[in-house]
């Protein structure tokens, strides 16, 4: 019998329903789906027990590798007004931090396909699945011991803040632990592979460079513990802007003019856009959607249309930003050139999409390095405690051979993330959307003397994209 760990992460389980604009006497509405479809992870439990049957396993450990409820991408943290931000340290989260925070984890856990994925998580820390998706009553046994893990990431950070935020965390996936702290790695013997969500190696979404030197296995937890500036950019950027955005124009003016709604709606998923570079094009709709042919014959109007609109909003939240001095700390140390541009304020002056399109290019590659790098210095892999490093955060699945000594082989997978992706064409004029989906399993040794072949331990990497038609390519 073999050991088999499963490791996936990047759900980023999200607030939907704070982004839903609705307007009195109005039938239609405007609402955006980010939240993975709960049958994709009632398919992957049934995949792993076929894995179960197949390898001769006699243990799992599922693993959620971070970011798996997104604290951040919610406009729940400018609703109430009350300057409550969530880049704050995890030792200094005060009560009213706390019950905001709690209140935002209620309403992504009540969003109809968190609340039953998550119910298939804790189904599986009974040591069950679903045979038929949906049907709760088809629910049968692995036939071995399961045992389930969390590791927070960066934009679930703050799930470790506090007992009270632990223990509701820990309830709603179905870890056990009580409200005890969760950890930030896990490093099995048996399969000999250590685990990280992977922010550890990304500057901009950790609080110290592990550039370089080696990385010891247990970093310390005020690293963890910090915030950064992907927080900021995450909340006071790509959070605030949908805010702000209906701030200015009002839900029932988005409501009846398609090009605002276009807008809003690109606002709420250019997380989703690969590369990042493509962001400001993305935005703006390079294309002319069907809807709009009959008003706009050319490309050029209508994105001359949609940045008009969009520039005032920019520029409030550009005005937010360099008041801001967190932003500021964070910029004078990464881009000091960067921050002492703009401090002029150049946005007060004409602000031309073609100077936006430059910063867009700069600033949303930044800290997209690899990971492979990182994990070929971890300490653990060097002194044989690990022969795999799995990590993910970047978004970007991966399996990349880090070096062999003495003939034995040294691996990093990147689980990737099961959130949609929308890939740019080369051109940076169209944009497909597709659902992503990556699970590493690693097995362990074989213990069983009558088994006809007896590895030492190996893994599986499944990774891919899919689409369903039709496609609705207005958005």
């Amino acid at each position: 019998m073999r050991n088999m760990a499963v490791v996936i992460s990047d759900l980023h389980f999200e607030d939907e329903r704070g982004d839903v604009i609705a307007a009195a006497g109005n039938p239609r509405q405007i609402d955006f789906k980010r939240n993975v479809p709960a049958v994709a992870f009632e398919d992957m439990m049934r995949d792993v027990a076929d894995q179960v049957r197949t390898n001769g396993v006699g243990h799992i450990d599922f693993v959620l590798a971070g970011d798996i409820i997104d604290l951040y991408r919610t406009q729940d943290w400018f609703k109430d007004d009350i300057g409550l931000r969530p880049y704050i340290d995890c030792t200094k989260v005060d009560s009213a931090h706390e019950a905001k925070l709690l209140a935002i984890i209620g309403g992504i856990a009540s969003e109809k396909e968190v609340a039953r994925s998550l119910a298939v998580f804790r189904l599986f820390a009974e040591g069950k699945y679903l045979e038929r998706s949906g049907d709760a009553g088809s629910a049968v046994a692995f036939g071995v011991p399961t045992s389930l893990h969390y590791l927070p990431g960066n934009h679930d950070r703050l799930a470790n803040a506090t007992s009270a935020i632990r223990a509701r965390v820990r309830e709603l996936l179905g870890v056990a632990g009580g409200d005890a702290p969760f950890p930030h790695h896990i490093l099995y013997g048996d399969p000999p592979v250590l685990i990280r969500h992977g922010h550890e190696y990304d500057r901009y979404n950790f609080a110290a460079s592990l550039k370089g030197g080696p990385i010891q296995t247990d970093l310390p937890a005020a690293l963890y513990d910090a915030p950064t500036w992907g927080d900021y950019n995450t909340v006071a950027v790509a959070a605030r802007l949908p805010f702000l955005f209906r701030r200015h124009y009002g839900d029932a003016a988005i409501l009846d003019d398609p090009v605002l709604e276009a807008i809003y709606v690109r606002l709420l998923e250019f997380d989703d856009v690969r590369p990042q570079s493509a962001v400001i094009d993305f935005f703006l709709n390079t294309t002319v959607p069907d809807k709009f042919a009959a008003r706009f014959a050319h490309r050029e109007i209508l994105q001359a249309l949609m940045w008009k609109k969009l520039k005032p909003v920019v520029r409030e939240l550009l005005e937010e930003v360099i008041a801001d001095s967190y932003f500021r700390r964070w910029t004078w140390k990464f881009f000091p050139l960067v921050t002492a541009f703009m401090l002029l304020r150049p946005w007060r002056l004409p602000l031309p999409l073609r100077l936006m399109r430059v910063l867009g290019w700069f600033g949303r590659d930044a800290g997209g390095n690899p990971s492979e790098p990182y994990a070929a210095h971890e300490i653990a892999v060097h002194e044989g405690a690990a022969c795999f490093v799995c990590a993910g955060h970047t978004h970007k699945p991966q399996v990349a051979h880090i070096f062999t000594r003495n003939d034995l082989k040294r691996f990093f997978t990147d689980t990737g993330t099961w959130r949609n992706a929308v890939l740019s064409a080369g051109d940076k004029r169209s944009y497909g959307r597709v659902n992503a989906t990556t699970y590493v399993t690693f097995y362990g040794k074989e213990t069983d003397p009558a088994a006809p072949y007896k590895p030492d331990h190996g893994f599986e990497f499944w990774t891919g994209y899919d689409q369903d038609w039709p496609v609705d390519n207005d958005r």
